[in-house]
C-alpha cells in the first residue's frame, strides 16, 4: 500500500499535507479525529479522516456509536 500525503480540514483551516504516518500519530495523540475532513491526491472530494485512512472500513467503525442514529 502506498502511503498518502493527507491534508486535514479542521475548524475552517487546512493543515498539511502531512505524511500518512504522521497523521496516524496525530490521531493516536488526540490532535485530530476520524470525523475531521481529509483530502489527498487522487480523490475529488473531501472525506472523513477515518475513510481516508481506511477506505474499505465500515461507517460504523469510523463514526462514534449513536451518531446520526447508527
Amino acid at each position: 500500500m502506498k502511503l498518502k500525503n493527507i491534508t486535514i480540514h479542521r475548524f475552517g483551516q487546512n493543515y498539511g499535507p502531512c505524511p500518512q504516518k504522521r497523521v496516524i500519530d496525530f490521531l493516536d495523540q488526540g490532535l485530530v479525529f476520524k470525523t475531521d475532513l481529509a483530502w489527498y491526491p487522487g480523490i475529488t472530494e473531501w472525506v472523513s479522516l477515518g475513510e481516508a485512512l481506511c477506505p474499505k472500513c465500515e461507517i460504523s467503525s469510523i463514526m462514534p456509536q449513536g451518531l446520526y442514529g447508527i
